[in-house]
């Protein structure tokens, strides 16, 4: 035997030493758990390494995990181990096999199987039993409220999801929602929680009705958490206080993309606001002023151009503009951008006129947008337009 191999064999059997010892005193499943692998070991492939993998062992660490479960469940098994068949080409088929002839009567869908390689699925596999012997998903009583077609979707779903990931699938789909909002859906905090799923399901109802942006799922869903549930732990003369949530009575009623979009900008700009200033160099490009009459009064208009360059002054924009170039202030201190405002002073009263984004590796013009994110005005873009003229900065209209 080689070296490689003898060493992949050492460390199988130190993962089998140590869930031997974590099953120890479990009502006999450290003694399940042995009789499996002796078994196993003497009449399949599944604990043996081939030479082309020596290196690596993924595989058989998830069936030893899924064998550690099958012992916490030995009191649950309807058939002998020593009447097991294996079935299968692979190596999951050959352990999804042992789960069906141990526990179950009826087959299941594929990616069901999935909770006995995870030691934190203990309820997934009790109610695995419970579907394998004939229960339906609507009897279980799970934490989530799936309705009939919900329920449906939920067993007929693809092999490659975890079962948590078909729970939220399923209830986007059962909204009407498209697989773009279910795969966004799972890329959020609703993946790893299952409290609050009433309310939480009124959230993704409102997303698959509005057919919402899929670049706004996450924000909204870790804004709506933060306002509603999230408490936060501040210390007061060397007292630990909790702060309730902002708005502990928040909900999906009347809500309407446009209103979550500003709730979600007013959020991130008093957040930034209360984050210490942050300060960064300039981009080494020239700020621009420019001095005209007003055709209507002759009194002196003044144009500026001026680079921000700390936190403070993108919030005071977002503030001013509507909008919340405060975000930019990451990309800004490690100079992979600079922003700008477009100023217009008349009869002693400054008012900003557009907010603009400079990649500066490129210099060029990336965006630019008046108040409430709107399109620049005729002559606010001209003066823009001579400020990037006279700096070398490309812009490209439309």
């Amino acid at each position: 035997m080689s070296s490689q191999k003898t060493f992949a064999k050492h460390r199988i059997d130190h993962l089998i030493h140590r869930i031997h010892y974590r099953l120890y005193g479990q009502a006999g499943a450290h003694q399940k758990f042995m009789h499996l692998v002796t078994y196993i070991r003497m009449n399949t492939h599944l604990l043996h390494i081939r030479q082309q993998r020596l290196v690596t062992w993924d595989q058989e660490k998830l069936i030893l995990h899924g064998l550690e479960n099958l012992a916490r469940f030995g009191g649950y098994y309807l058939r002998r181990l020593e009447t097991w068949l294996p079935v299968g080409k692979t190596k999951r088929a050959v352990f999804q096999s042992l789960v069906d002839h141990l526990l179950g009567r009826f087959p299941m869908s594929q990616f069901l199987y999935h909770v006995w390689y995870d030691s934190d699925c203990y309820q997934w596999q009790h109610w695995f039993i419970k579907l394998a012997r004939g229960a339906s998903v609507k009897s279980l009583k799970l934490p989530y409220q799936l309705t009939k077609k919900m329920a449906h979707q939920f067993t007929a779903s693809a092999d490659h999801l975890s079962v948590q990931q078909a729970i939220r699938v399923a209830q986007v789909k059962g909204f009407g929602g498209s697989k773009a909002l279910a795969d966004a859906v799972c890329n959020t905090l609703l993946l790893t929680t299952d409290k609050r799923d009433a309310f939480w399901q009124t959230v993704i109802q409102f997303m698959a009705r509005v057919d919402i942006d899929v670049a706004l799922v996450k924000p909204i869903i870790e804004l709506i958490d933060k306002l509603k549930f999230r408490e936060e732990h501040v210390t007061v003369n060397g007292q630990v206080l909790n702060v309730v949530p902002p708005m502990p009575n928040f909900s999906m009623k009347s809500r309407t993309v446009s209103s979550m979009v500003q709730l979600l900008k007013e959020w991130r700009c008093q957040w930034n606001v209360n984050k210490p200033v942050v300060h960064w160099q300039g981009a080494g490009i020239s700020n621009f002023q420019s001095a005209e009459k007003s055709v209507v009064t002759g009194e002196l208009v003044t144009w500026r151009v001026t680079e921000l360059l700390d936190s403070h002054q993108l919030y005071l924009e977002g503030k001013r503009m509507s909008h919340c170039v405060a975000d930019y202030w990451g990309s800004c201190k490690y100079g992979a951008t600079s922003i700008w405002s477009l100023t217009r002073e008349y009869q002693y009263r400054e008012k900003s006129k557009l907010t603009i984004e400079v990649n500066v590796n490129d210099k060029a013009i990336m965006q630019v947008k008046a108040r409430f994110n709107a399109n620049p005005d005729k002559k606010s873009l001209s003066i823009m337009s001579a400020w990037a003229e006279s700096n070398g900065i490309e812009y490209l209209s439309g």
